[in-house]
């Protein structure tokens, strides 16, 4: 017995269908789970094929579960890190001002996604915003580099989820120069699945723990109906404290709500309370260094509703 949830698994493909048809991406994946358990609620991937023609697939690409086996840089969702570390530690303070634009670091000088930035803002704006900079200043020069390895190591990247569907991979966090450790504030030079960003989120918006992500529910036996095995929510380790958990929701919540700034204003739903963060990641060019032009791993992760997601 899954943890699917039909209807949601149903809304999920046809959704990711439309998108599919619209904008012809390489791929596509989402993931529906309930934060408080980690039980998937629905997963699909784009471009798909019929498991009992499976035999017709032209490209054996489409096997690959994407949630669980590719691995990705994940941009500014992962600014969630770095954000729920800096509110842990007390040193994220959302009217502070910081000069946007660009902020130069041991060997690099690092960018906004608008490069002439938008002068001085406070790090909520930054946040609303998707500042790199502003994420640069906290992760860098406030959490510093241990700290930040640390949260990181927390919140499970870097290692597998140990969800139970085959493939999975653990995602690549190498980071040794103050360079890497400044890009990685922001979700880039490092690794992670769908399925770990996932449990990420869902640590925040249940209240502060990391939860074990599955999708089998139990094993009965066909023949007498006796349950075998039962498989119990699992708490992998407590991420943040449960204040620290529904401060971070609240300032997520303001990238969704801001319709004016707001990065994720699009999510937005009247009457909900939404929390939420996009994420835009350069994509690298198979076996050679660098990024390349024009080619973008788009995502968004949230939840809802903000009280009891």
């Amino acid at each position: 017995k899954l943890t699917l949830d039909k209807n949601i698994q149903f809304y999920l493909e046809s959704a990711l269908e439309k998108v599919y048809n619209k904008f012809n991406p390489i791929s596509l994946t989402a993931v529906a789970v309930d934060p408080q358990t980690m039980e998937i609620l629905g997963l699909a991937n784009m471009p798909d094929f019929n498991p009992n023609k499976y035999w017709e697939t032209k490209d054996q690409r489409n096997f690959m579960n994407h949630a669980v086996a590719s691995q990705y840089e994940p941009g500014s969702t992962f600014k969630l890190v770095t954000l729920a570390a800096t509110v842990e530690e007390g040193m994220f303070i959302p009217d502070e001002k910081f000069q946007s634009g660009s902020i130069q670091v041991p060997g690099r000088r690092l960018h906004d996604h608008n490069i002439s930035g938008w002068g001085k803002i406070s790090y909520l704006d930054g946040l609303k915003r998707s500042s790199n900079v502003a994420f640069v200043k906290l992760g860098l020069e406030k959490l510093g580099q241990d700290k930040l390895r640390q949260y990181i190591d927390k919140f499970g990247f870097g290692v597998k989820t140990g969800v139970d569907i085959p493939g999975e991979v653990p995602g690549i966090v190498n980071m040794r120069y103050p360079a890497e450790f400044a890009t990685a504030t922001y979700g880039q030079g490092l690794t992670a699945t769908a399925i770990q960003q996932t449990a990420a989120y869902a640590a925040v918006a249940n209240g502060g723990k990391l939860m074990w992500p599955h999708l089998i529910k139990e094993i009965t036996d066909p023949e007498s109906g006796e349950v075998l095995q039962q498989f119990e929510p699992k708490v992998v380790r407590e991420v943040v404290t449960e204040q620290t958990a529904k401060q971070v929701g609240e300032y997520l919540e303001g990238v969704v709500s801001d319709q004016e700034i707001g990065t994720g204003k699009r999510a937005y739903i009247e009457g909900y309370r939404i929390a939420g963060k996009t994420g835009t990641a350069n994509k690298v060019v198979a076996g050679q260094k660098g990024y390349a032009e024009g080619k973008w791993v788009i995502s968004f992760i949230g939840y809802a509703p903000l009280e009891n997601p």
